[in-house]
């Protein structure tokens, strides 16, 4: 929630960071609620969890899962509040093209990655 300066002269701006991204994590994939919760100040852990998770649903054959995590992160990236400590946690954490080049489905989410995440797993954090 954005706050009023003391002196009424503008808004000292929120952020979307680490908890927001939680909360919006839990809600959008609930069977990780419970341990996105337990990480809920460390963006790494929960890029991680969500990497798992798009790695195993790769594993199961179950691609419109695996998607909609990419989807989740591309929305949380584009934030216009995001903190950079998501892309940098993206960067590190997420899962790699070569991890996804292992798999058949791995290809097909490769040619379908939203822009910004294709643009970090391909080059990084720049």
């Amino acid at each position: 929630m954005d706050i009023e300066l003391p002196d009424k002269k503008g808004l000292l701006l929120e952020s979307y960071g680490a908890e927001e991204f939680c909360k919006d994590g839990c809600s959008r994939f609930p069977e990780l609620a419970e341990e996105l919760y337990e990480n809920e100040e460390f963006l790494h852990a929960q890029i991680s969890i969500l990497a798992q998770f798009v790695m195993s649903s790769l594993e199961e054959g179950k691609i419109s899962r695996a998607q909609s995590v990419c989807s989740f992160i591309e929305e949380a990236l584009c934030k216009g509040r995001a903190v950079s400590e998501i892309r940098n946690a993206v960067a590190q954490s997420f899962i790699s093209i070569e991890e996804l080049e292992r798999t058949t489905l791995g290809h097909k989410i490769i040619k379908e990655l939203p822009p910004t995440l294709e643009n970090i797993l391909v080059t990084g954090f720049k």
